[in-house]
């Protein structure tokens, strides 16, 4: 369950590249059939994406993806690539026609379902025709493994996100801080 977790919202542009953004998606609008919503700025380049392919994946990261999931959530789709950017590998996804995020512990795949205005935002509830989970996550015992490799940013205050009940990322605005500390971080290992 993806409960108040943040997410990468990927999606498919119209001349087929793959495209991701941050949300914050309500799991559980219904089970049969099983329903997630999303709320998504008509302004925001991925509005466009998920209404035209009337598709969308959702792939929860752990909290060791929070600077990414900063990221993709502050620099537009329509002036860059984030998954270039963030040296981010877009996996095809198993039954609909969107791209999965690498590295991260759980994904859905969702067909669009009903679209409503509510002030300024749209909010998109979509079937949930996949869930996958990252065989990372579980021990031999099919038990989870609690670590921040493992476990969902559970919380993001506005300003921060948090995963296990401590700070693992500090927002920013700025895209270039954000790049060299991704990377940075990446090459520390």
């Amino acid at each position: 369950m993806i409960g108040n977790t943040v997410a990468f919202l990927t999606s498919k542009d119209p001349d087929g590249r793959p495209n991701v953004m941050t949300v914050m998606p309500t799991d559980f609008v219904a089970f049969a059939p099983y329903l997630v919503g999303v709320a998504i700025k008509p302004s925001n380049f991925s509005h466009r994406c998920v209404v035209e392919a009337g598709q969308f994946g959702l792939s929860v990261p752990p909290g060791a993806l929070a600077k990414e999931l900063n990221y993709c959530g502050i620099v537009s789709g329509r002036e860059i690539d984030k998954f270039t950017a963030i040296d981010l590998e877009p996996v095809s996804g198993a039954e609909l026609d969107v791209p999965r995020l690498g590295g991260c512990i759980r994904y859905y795949e969702c067909k669009v379902k009903e679209v409503r205005r509510y002030g300024s935002h749209d909010f998109f509830v979509a079937e949930r025709v996949l869930l996958d989970e990252s065989p990372d996550i579980k021990d031999a015992a099919g038990n989870y493994i609690v670590t921040e490799k493992t476990v969902p940013i559970v919380s993001y205050t506005g300003y921060d996100f948090w995963c296990l009940s401590r700070k693992v990322s500090d927002y920013t605005a700025d895209p270039e801080q954000l790049l060299e500390t991704i990377k940075n971080q990446r090459d520390a290992g």
